[in-house]
């Protein structure tokens, strides 16, 4: 039986890739430090250089700001504002933004079948 090092690095013993379940990277930090950045020039290389299946970016940040330039410069995927907004919630339930925030995540947690589909 030939060992791990010697049928070369991350192949199967019949010499096949093996497949990959889904993967994630979850990007944190403080607003303006370049998180979407990273996201879309990590996707952009991911497609140049990958034959899986292309990246999706998720925001799930309900408290981002949405612009017209973010809007067009980083497209997302899949975005936690289309389900429950931090403006949006302060605005009909009155809550605080700390309070609008706890209620955006509660409220993601219960409807995880939108993230999911």
């Amino acid at each position: 039986s030939r060992t791990a090092r010697g049928r070369g690095a991350g192949l199967r013993e019949d010499g096949q890739q093996p497949t990959m379940g889904r993967q994630a990277m979850m990007v944190v930090g403080p607003a303006g430090s370049g998180k979407s950045t990273f996201c879309f020039t990590m996707q952009n290389h991911m497609l140049a250089n990958s034959q899986r299946l292309p990246p999706k970016v998720i925001n799930l940040d309900p408290g981002q700001e949405r612009t017209e330039e973010a809007e067009g410069k980083f497209p997302f995927d899949l975005d936690v504002r289309d389900l429950v907004g931090v403006a949006d919630v302060m605005e009909e339930l009155e809550f605080g933004p700390n309070g609008a925030l706890v209620f955006c995540m509660e409220h993601l947690v219960e409807n995880l079948h939108w993230l999911e589909d």
